[in-house]
């Protein structure tokens, strides 16, 4: 190999254009000549290329940096080596052209060729044939029969190697220092010394790891492919979104003729311009993508036929450079392209109606999230006219609502004023924040008369306790069957006269509470509402038809656990767990709130203690209603001390303002 001379100018770098992209196409073997050249003289470029010596002498000798194939990739000298694939192929096509003929005799001597002999690397007519097998030491020569116009596959062809310097001696290692394959003779000749391995085995591990190769190439040329054609999709979707918008401007415009003219072209430059930046970048990606699929292809071609074309020492030379190749493919294909979103933008005509007055500015480009058609809103003066007579009529709605709501206002007041006559300031609370309600705490008391003192009596300091009375009480109004105690005087249901009676009303209780020997079956106490006419018919709330309560029992659901649990009318609610501990000598303090609004039909009951609106009715009253409260008369089995809050004891905080909103909703 002559010496690299000074470096050439580099050639021109690589067009845009799909067949300059692939510099095979178009031309002979040597990619340095667009002539014939010596197909036996092939040497192998860097890129896969493939160029004669002499061309590659005559160029070295022109340019004085360094050299470049004509796809532009830059090689020097010392990195090309003997291109055996398409010497192989050009001398297989040689020989297998048209019919064969007999080769073993020399002379006039053209008989057809009826077999091939692997091991004499010819062909041979069947008399020729005879003689060949007459000479023992050929007994054993591969020999293929043929028709005399069949072609030899070229694996077949191609034979067994010889030594170069033993020529009766076939080669069975190869010689790295060397870089050819030798025969064992020359083991105690010249390459005695140098690095040498088995033929047979190098070839198997080159094959293997080109194979590998080749597969990572394949692999990398599909993905490519599928990234070709999200990038031709997208370019075909910018290009018929451009046709598209294109065509609707041209339609637009040609309706009013040659005064839209100028804004027409120019509105055609804004959409070509909008478009600009995608279809580069489309463009660039193409660019990009079309050569690594062709360096990829070529690459994949080339060693396909490497592997098929070459004898062992050949494949293990062609190595490293398919391998640089390949590495280099890799690398110039690592290309990101994930496609593009569709252009956002349509074309919107706006105020046609008044183009006249508009035509200098009319048209333009608006960004859309969704291919929706957009109409002209431009107004006229019949809209505008339209649309004045519209916003009087508002006006004189907005009027009439005003002047309602000031009526209104003005009967909240006298309604608020009345109210205050009745009920101290202090004791009258706002909810809501739009909304907003009025609510009360009424001052209720335990009627004294209305008790059963058989069960359980009042303390002086107003407590309800679940024993009965040392000494009798009158018995007119006494109960005589229900464990409790009614509040007060009967809520009256609509029509109410009194503004006070139709105002939300909330009050509480609390309640203490000692665990003694327990009992399953029966409740703890009870607080809540009953019609007057059902109040003493049966022993407990729960039971009673048209009565509504919050109670605490000893459940028989959860084994005698105490639990809290709202009753209406006979049908038992769920249970709220956990309301105290049922050992034996437990104190707990409980505290729960009623909302009663009678005018909006609605009753609601709060756990204070959980926070939480344990239920809510509406319920359609039919008779004056009593609050109540009810304890077990057994305190022996649990001590209840039930005090009654309302009016100014009541405690108010946003919490419970906030769980009385709720109860209203």
């Amino acid at each position: 190999m002559e010496a690299i001379m000074d470096k050439p100018k580099p050639l021109p770098s690589e067009t845009t254009e799909i067949e300059q992209q692939n510099p095979e196409r178009g031309r002979g073997p040597c990619h340095l000549s667009m002539t014939t050249c010596d197909e036996t003289l092939l040497f192998l470029l860097p890129c896969l290329h493939t160029a004669c010596k002499p061309c590659i002498d005559q160029t070295a000798q022109e340019r004085s940096s360094v050299l470049h194939c004509p796809c532009g990739q830059a090689f020097d000298l010392e990195k090309i080596s003997p291109d055996h694939v398409r010497r192989n192929e050009a001398a297989y096509v040689a020989s297998n052209v048209g019919e064969k003929k007999c080769g073993f005799l020399s002379g006039d001597h053209d008989d057809p060729a009826k077999v091939y002999c692997h091991d004499c690397h010819g062909y041979l007519c069947s008399k020729c044939f005879t003689l060949h097998n007459t000479i023992r030491c050929n007994s054993k020569h591969r020999i293929r029969n043929m028709n005399s116009t069949e072609d030899l596959p070229i694996e077949n062809w191609l034979g067994e190697s010889f030594c170069t310097d033993h020529s009766d001696t076939e080669v069975q290692l190869y010689d790295h220092s060397c870089g050819k394959p030798i025969c064992v003779v020359c083991l105690y000749g010249a390459h005695k010394n140098h690095r040498k391995d088995d033929l047979k085995c190098l070839y198997d591990e080159t094959r293997t790891m080109l194979g590998d190769h080749l597969e990572k190439q394949k692999l990398k040329l599909k993905d490519i492919k599928e990234k070709m054609k999200t990038v031709t999709s997208d370019c075909n979707m910018l290009t018929e979104t451009r046709d598209k918008r294109e065509a609707e401007a041209l339609s637009v415009y040609e309706s009013v003729a040659e005064r839209l003219q100028r804004r027409h072209t120019h509105l055609l430059q804004e959409i070509t311009e909008n478009l600009k930046d995608p279809l580069s970048t489309v463009q660039e990606n193409t660019k990009q993508l079309q050569s690594a699929e062709a360096s990829l292809e070529s690459t994949i071609d080339y060693t396909e036929r490497a592997l098929r074309s070459s004898r062992q020492e050949e494949l293990i030379a062609l190595s490293d450079t398919l391998q640089w190749k390949m590495g280099e493919n890799l690398k110039s294909s690592e290309i990101s392209y994930v496609g593009i979103p569709p252009p956002n933008f349509q074309l919107y005509f706006q105020g046609k109606k008044a183009l006249e007055e508009l035509i200098d500015t009319f048209g333009t480009q608006v960004t859309c999230l969704a291919d929706t058609s957009l109409t002209d809103s431009q107004a006229t003066i019949g809209d505008l006219q339209m649309k004045r007579n519209m916003q009087s009529e508002e006006i004189t709605e907005l009027r009439g609502m005003l002047k309602a709501k000031d009526e209104l206002i003005s009967l909240q007041e006298q309604r608020w004023n009345k109210v205050k006559t009745i009920v101290a300031p202090d004791r009258i609370y706002t909810i809501g924040s739009t909304n907003f309600r009025l609510f009360i705490c009424p001052s209720l008391y335990l009627n004294d008369a209305r008790t059963n003192t058989n069960k359980c009596h009042v303390t002086k300091g107003a407590e309800l306790v679940n024993s009965p009375r040392a000494s009798g009480h009158g018995r007119r109004l006494r109960l005589n069957k229900f464990n409790g105690i009614c509040i007060s005087k009967p809520f009256p249901i609509p029509p109410i006269q009194t503004p006070f009676q139709s105002i939300t009303q909330y009050w509480e209780t609390c309640s203490n509470v000692g665990v003694g020997r327990g009992d399953w079956s029966k409740p703890i106490l009870e607080m809540g509402l009953a019609e007057s006419g059902k109040v003493d018919s049966e022993s407990w709330l729960c039971h009673q038809l048209r009565s509504w309560c919050v109670g605490v029992r000893s459940c028989d659901r959860h084994r005698g656990k105490i639990c809290t649990r709202v009753h209406k009318e006979w049908e038992d609610g769920n249970c709220w767990v956990r309301t105290m501990s049922d050992t034996t000598g437990n104190q707990a303090t409980l505290h729960y709130g009623i909302v009663l609004d009678v005018k909006r039909k609605r009753l609601a009951f709060i756990d204070l203690d959980r926070e939480v609106v344990l239920a809510k009715f509406d319920v359609e009253f039919r008779e004056a209603l009593f609050p109540v409260l009810s304890v077990l008369p057994e305190s022996d089995f649990y001590s209840v001390r039930m005090k009654l809050v309302s009016g100014e004891d009541i405690t108010m905080t946003e919490k419970k303002k906030s769980l009385i909103y709720q109860a209203l909703l």
